[in-house]
């Protein structure tokens, strides 16, 4: 692990310290991210009204209203398949007025760039898969516990959005419109205005928010320590190009080899194929258990090297310093933080219900 690297003028910070709370900044970055996420999501429900008001229309004309329920469900069907262009179109209108939320505040400017080795960026990727794989273990964990207790079987949304017939926008989506959008989001915004209070808080805020962004109990513990790794390459390097590249192979990896490996298997139906049947998916089969055991060898390698090389990690101290014990009441206990994690918590009732 390279020297941390310095920090940038916090003048301006100090400035505004004087006239504004201390939870000022935190909370500004709340509103801005709570705006996103609003943004979106009205974009994206705008978008569902005006695809189901026809045919409900229709039918209200034609059938006296008996036909609500398979309208939902073939309406439903299309908007996940056109999920990918309109995610791109909400995000499009939605940041830039967002943006405006944060111009005027604090941005680290002209830092050292910092180049690595592509040997580097292969162990980060497979430290990053590492992690992927163990907090996707955990998931895993509390989404069981969470169905034993409801008596329900909780429907996992990534699933929704890959396993549909429109195979080259989930692709797209994944591997493109994702990693851009939220390493702009969560790394560069969040991290160029809050690194002058120390990489610790930096990198933990940036990998929290980041996880309980995605909004579900399948992602939100994978995608924190994902988004808390992401961060701490950000901050090493001030190279955004490397968290988007990292992104990328996480989600091939995780998202799309899995995607078209399993297209056209009936997991639930296995069981009950013919020999022949059988022989036909037999590669790909070899091929996911091959996947796995590479994911879990990541992940065990990803331990060691954290083990062995945890001391070696270096965080720079913060320029702007919060009084000790007061961390948590200034960064989360402000109106826009409360309103983010509010939002969050909305969407994770919705997800599994």
């Amino acid at each position: 692990m390279e020297e941390a690297t310095k920090y940038p003028e916090v003048e301006q910070v100090e400035q505004q310290r004087e006239t504004r709370p201390k939870w000022f900044p935190f909370s500004r970055m709340g509103v801005f991210y709570f705006c996103v996420l609003i943004g979106v999501n009205a974009v994206a429900a705008i978008a569902m009204l005006i695809m189901l008001i026809p045919p409900i229309m229709a039918d209200i004309i034609s059938n006296g209203g008996d036909s609500y329920d398979v309208i939902i469900t073939s309406v439903s069907e299309q908007f996940i398949g056109i999920m990918p262009i309109l995610m791109l179109v909400a995000y499009l209108i939605t940041i830039p007025l967002c943006l405006l939320i944060v111009k005027r505040m604090p941005v680290a400017k002209d830092l050292p760039k910092i180049k690595w080795k592509f040997s580097k960026l292969l162990l980060f990727l497979m430290i990053a898969i590492g992690v992927m794989m163990f907090g996707n273990l955990i998931s895993q964990a509390l989404v069981m516990v969470v169905n034993l207790i409801s008596g329900q079987q909780m429907s996992n949304p990534v699933n929704d959005i890959l396993n549909n017939d429109n195979i080259i926008g989930s692709i797209f989506m994944t591997v493109i419109i994702a990693p851009f959008v939220e390493e702009f989001l969560f790394r560069k915004v969040l991290i160029d205005r809050v690194r002058g209070y120390g990489d610790k808080i930096t990198i933990l805020l940036s990998g929290l928010i980041f996880g309980l962004y995605h909004g579900n109990l399948f992602q939100v513990i994978y995608a924190t320590l994902l988004g808390m790794l992401l961060a701490y390459v950000y901050l090493q390097t001030n190279q955004i190009k490397y968290c988007i590249a990292l992104h990328m192979a996480v989600n091939i990896i995780g998202g799309v080899i899995p995607l078209l490996m399993y297209q056209g298997i009936d997991l639930d139906a296995v069981q009950t194929l013919q020999m022949d049947e059988l022989m036909q998916i037999a590669p790909r089969m070899i091929m996911i258990v091959l996947l796995i055991l590479v994911e879990l060898a990541c992940m065990v390698a990803a331990i060691v090297v954290l083990v062995v090389k945890w001391k070696q990690i270096t965080l720079s101290p913060p320029m702007l310093v919060i009084e000790k014990g007061q961390s948590f009441k200034v960064i989360f206990l402000n109106v826009g933080m409360i309103l983010l994690l509010l939002s969050c918590l909305a969407m994770f009732i919705m997800n599994a219900m």
